[in-house]
């Protein structure tokens, strides 16, 4: 019986994996092969001959170079900026007593139930009274704002799941509460962080 279920699980794996290599297999073989070899009837699954030109044609004929540039630093700054102030606000909201601190769990759950579109004309004019439109820090500053919610609510669950004693034990030993925080709590989220 065991052996009946394995091999199912298996089939179904190799299945799953068959279904999601396919087409990023299809996107290769189809960047390697020449313009005229792609539109070819019956498809040809191997290129006759390896071919970048359509490489070339992207990185000389495109500003590819630049919409690339552009995409990582945005994200990069948008995930380390939200990074970094969820690791704050999360901390903050398990460790300290704060006030209203169910109500600000509550407003930052309700943030996330909110239709995006509902908040892009209110935005855009926003950000064009501030002349901010069609410039990085814009976006990155969007994107940031975006993920915080969710990010907080994250952290606050990760770090609630680390024992209060670790860190009094590392203040006895002389940390202060933010060398307590990234010394041993960081670390200890890191995983559940980073995701």
């Amino acid at each position: 019986m065991k052996m009946i279920e394995k091999s199912m699980k298996f089939i179904a794996l190799m299945l799953y994996l068959i279904l999601a290599v396919i087409p990023l297999y299809w996107i290769i073989i189809t960047s390697l092969k020449d313009i005229k070899e792609v539109f070819v009837f019956p498809i040809k699954y191997l290129p006759q001959s390896i071919s970048f030109e359509s490489y070339r044609k992207l990185f000389v004929f495109t500003n590819f170079a630049i919409y690339f540039r552009n995409s990582l630093m945005v994200a990069l700054t948008a995930s380390f900026g939200a990074l970094f102030i969820t690791i704050f606000s999360g901390y903050a909201m398990s460790r300290y007593g704060l006030k209203f601190k169910r109500i600000i769990l509550i407003s930052l759950f309700f943030t996330q139930a909110i239709p995006r579109f509902l908040v892009l004309i209110p935005l855009y004019t926003m950000f064009a009274k501030a002349g901010m439109l069609d410039k990085l820090p814009t976006l990155m500053l969007l994107y940031i704002n975006i993920m915080i919610p969710f990010s907080a609510i994250m952290a606050k669950s990760f770090f609630d799941r680390i024992p209060i004693s670790l860190e009094e034990a590392a203040q006895v030993d002389g940390c202060n509460r933010l060398q307590a925080l990234f010394k041993i709590v960081i670390p200890l989220t890191l995983p559940g962080l980073s995701a």
